[in-house]
């Protein structure tokens, strides 16, 4: 098995977390957690499909969690396609980044 680094870095793209986890921005998730609970966000590999999801747990039961999105008028989640093996998360959720919105600004200040 390929090692794998503790932190990753994803880029989100839908609305199905707002307002806490804006398109555009950035989680920072630990791989190596031990330990699971209702209202940790998780980046998770999407049960039906091949894609990657961030959703927040609302129930633990065993080795089986239901997660819902905190917008749920944007959000596919456990009430379409039911609860999820716990094996499909990828890590959780610790840090959310946004980046400057003026960029090239900021690159124009390094090295001065």
């Amino acid at each position: 098995m390929p090692f794998k680094f503790p932190i990753g870095i994803y880029k989100v793209t839908d609305e199905s977390m707002m307002p806490q986890f804006k398109p555009g921005g950035y989680v920072i998730i630990n791989r190596w957690f031990s330990w699971l609970a209702v209202g940790d966000v998780v980046v998770l590999r999407h049960p039906a499909r091949e894609m990657l999801i961030i959703k927040r747990i609302s129930k633990i039961d065993g080795n089986m969690i239901t997660v819902l999105g905190d917008s749920t008028a944007f959000s596919e989640d456990s009430r379409q396609f039911g609860p999820v093996d716990r094996s499909l998360v990828v890590g959780k959720v610790f840090r959310f980044y946004e980046p400057e919105r003026n960029v090239e600004k900021e690159e124009e200040r390094i090295g001065e």
